[in-house]
């Protein structure tokens, strides 16, 4: 068994946070377009599949790959950026305190793309939103879906779903 996380020793060149801290500083100093800088951060969490898994879906036989895959799909990366990455980063630039960089990681935040949206995402979406005819890419971020996630959790997976203030909303 491994003592430390098996990726954060196996792929990380130098310490995480302060990769994270070097790349959020790369993406505010450089100009470049959002979907360079949410690239930039969706490859750090890339690891190639290797062993086992190079050219595998399944415990079953093999398969050729037509291409490498990775252990982590985008879905699962974006996850991970807005849900441990975003945070983590925001409370040490409120913890320093660092405005600008602060600054910087709410825009980006606010306008990062959503993974793939989940049934409790999707359900509290077509009760709170779906008539209001938004823009797509005002709704598929991350702020929007993380809101949507609290939603789902605090009022519709609870036992008290039934006397829900969103239900005729």
């Amino acid at each position: 068994m491994f003592s430390r996380p098996y990726l954060v020793l196996n792929y990380s060149v130098q310490a995480l946070f302060t990769g994270y801290q070097n790349l959020f500083t790369i993406a505010r100093s450089h100009a470049e377009p959002l979907i360079r800088r949410v690239h930039l951060l969706e490859r750090s969490l890339e690891v190639p599949a290797a062993g086992y898994w190079k050219g595998r879906y399944t415990f079953s036989a093999a398969k050729n790959a037509e291409r490498d895959h990775r252990l982590l799909g985008r879905t699962r990366i974006r996850e991970i950026l807005i849900s441990a990455v975003f945070p983590v980063m925001l409370l040490a630039a409120l913890r320093q305190p660092d405005t600008l960089r602060e600054t910087h990681i709410l825009e980006l935040y606010d306008r990062f793309p959503a993974p793939e949206w989940n049934r409790s995402v999707r359900s509290v979406f077509q009760r709170l939103l779906a008539q209001r005819n938004l823009p797509a890419n005002k709704v598929k971020t991350a702020s929007i879906y993380q809101g949507m996630l609290h939603l789902a959790k605090h009022y519709c997976h609870l036992p008290a779903c039934t006397s829900c203030v969103f239900k005729n909303s």
